[in-house]
Parts: structure tokens; C-alpha cells; sequence
């Protein structure tokens, strides 16, 4: 009779084999989701700053060494020609930055600020990962 009760609490406190292999599927699934995210998902770099329109064009100042790749207007992807671009330097504090006027195929008021995006830099996410790492 004593039998008998152990080897029921023994059964009632064993899980089931097949839940713990549903488990170590669903966790290796993911596992392979998010290794392939790292891998194969490619972001930028942003530099926000702000421009003005003036006769149809857009200026705006970034720094030298930025080579941008897409632009932004007021969040929006726009497609952009540049006209002129003219690399300055500020006497007071030694700094260059380029002074930058496109236009775009958005219409905006004479004279009206708007907040530009600049991005550049595309990699993988692991390799910003592991640049930031070591």
C-alpha cells in the first residue's frame, strides 16, 4: 500500500517529456530568429540638425567628415539632388563643416525651418554590436 502512494507522487510531480520538448523547440526557434536578425538587418548612423528654405532650395550645415547616404525632411524620406556643396571653417573654434543646398521634390513655404536627417554609415547589426563591444 505504501508503494503504491510513492509512485503516485512520483508520476504526478514528473513532467511530461513532450512539453519539454515543445519548449526547447520553441526557444531554439527563436534563437535562430534572432541570430538571423543580427546578421542579416542593416541600420545607420543619424545626425539630426534643422535647415532653411530659401528660393526653393534647402540649406543646412553638418560636419565635414559626414558622408551621408539618405536624407530625411520632417521624418519623410524625400529624394534629393544636391547643388552646392561648400566646406567651411569656423575661425573661433577650428572646426570645419560643410555647408550643404539641394533641393527635394517637397514643396515647402519660402523661408520656414524644418528638421533634417542625415544617414550614413550602413552595417549590419552585429558589427555595430561587436564595434561597440571591443
Amino acid at each position: 500500500m505504501d508503494n503504491t502512494y510513492e509512485n503516485k507522487n512520483s508520476l504526478t510531480q514528473q513532467k511530461p517529456q513532450s512539453f519539454i520538448r515543445i519548449i526547447f523547440i520553441i526557444l531554439t526557434l527563436l534563437l535562430l530568429l534572432i541570430s538571423y536578425l543580427l546578421i542579416s538587418i542593416k541600420i545607420y548612423d543619424n545626425y539630426q540638425s534643422k535647415g532653411y528654405v530659401e528660393n526653393g532650395l534647402i540649406t543646412s550645415i553638418i560636419p565635414s567628415s559626414l558622408n551621408f547616404e539618405e536624407i530625411y525632411l520632417n521624418n519623410k524620406k524625400v529624394n534629393y539632388e544636391i547643388i552646392e556643396e561648400i566646406v567651411k571653417v569656423d575661425k573661433e573654434t577650428i572646426n570645419s563643416y560643410k555647408e550643404i543646398t539641394f533641393k527635394c521634390s517637397h514643396n515647402f513655404k519660402e523661408n520656414e525651418i524644418i528638421n533634417i536627417t542625415f544617414y550614413y554609415n550602413k552595417q549590419r547589426i552585429i558589427t555595430k554590436l561587436k564595434n561597440k563591444i571591443f
